[in-house]
């Protein structure tokens, strides 16, 4: 090969490595709660599929301040939230642009919000601050949310708003056009009821359940844990 044919070739597989865009591969096994929360967070469709990753660790205490979790509600014996863990949980995750004020909170056990942010943290050595991803999860039955789009709270999903704790209930409503919806009661967008999370098969055989709502097909993305990167190679199924 000539020397300057070369140089394009090398020059073109430099900026396709550059361009690569990663999508975060999180393992439901251990945090089951947490998967719940962000499963829930998406059904109501006040937060799109895609986050921006946030590298400025210290705004990240301000967020939790914003979201309420630094409030401490899962050991707050006047709220009911506790009997689900006493870890408090946020989605979007606060080392996002996302997070902060209006983030849907999950009271989980610690192990569950520890096996998030070691994953999340694992993941984010990928990333630099600005950089964009959708999530993508995987062993994530048991998860309410997850399991059963659009199914009723259960007395664990809550958000802070106008300096108290309220229930984020999801409720049977009407659109103009006649379709039936479910909606949050949290000033959320109206979801279509048939809308659905698609599930996917990943380059080692793997299934993996995208969190988007969206209309996109998710084949060809990039999926990492932060250790390993696998390819999305064709859709099984929507929920």
């Amino acid at each position: 090969m000539l020397p300057h044919v070369t140089a394009v070739v090398l020059f073109f597989l430099a900026a396709t490595a550059t361009a690569a865009s990663y999508n975060f591969e999180w393992d439901c096994t251990k945090s089951l709660g947490t998967c719940n929360n962000a499963c829930f967070a998406i059904y109501t469709k006040k937060y799109k599929d895609t986050l921006t990753y946030d590298s400025d660790v210290k705004i990240r205490d301000q967020r939790r301040i914003q979201s309420g979790c630094s409030r401490n509600p899962c050991n707050d014996a006047k709220l009911s939230y506790g009997k689900f863990g006493k870890s408090c949980d946020e989605f979007p995750f606060a080392s996002t642009k996302e997070g902060g004020a209006g983030a849907y909170l999950r009271c989980v056990d610690g192990p569950e919000n520890s096996s998030e942010g070691g994953q999340l943290g694992n993941f984010y050595k990928k990333m630099k601050g600005g950089d964009t991803f959708k999530l993508f999860i995987r062993n994530y039955k048991g998860a309410r949310f997850c399991d059963s789009p659009g199914a009723a709270n259960d007395g664990g999903q809550f958000t802070f708003k106008n300096s108290q704790f309220v229930n984020s209930k999801l409720k049977m409503a009407r659109r103009a056009l006649g379709f039936e919806t479910v909606e949050d009661d949290l000033e959320t967008s109206p979801i279509i009821v048939g809308e659905t999370l698609r599930e996917y098969e990943d380059s080692e055989g793997g299934r993996i359940l995208a969190l988007s709502l969206g209309e996109e097909s998710m084949v060809g993305q990039l999926i990492s844990d932060g250790n390993r990167t696998l390819t999305i190679v064709k859709e099984v199924s929507g929920l």
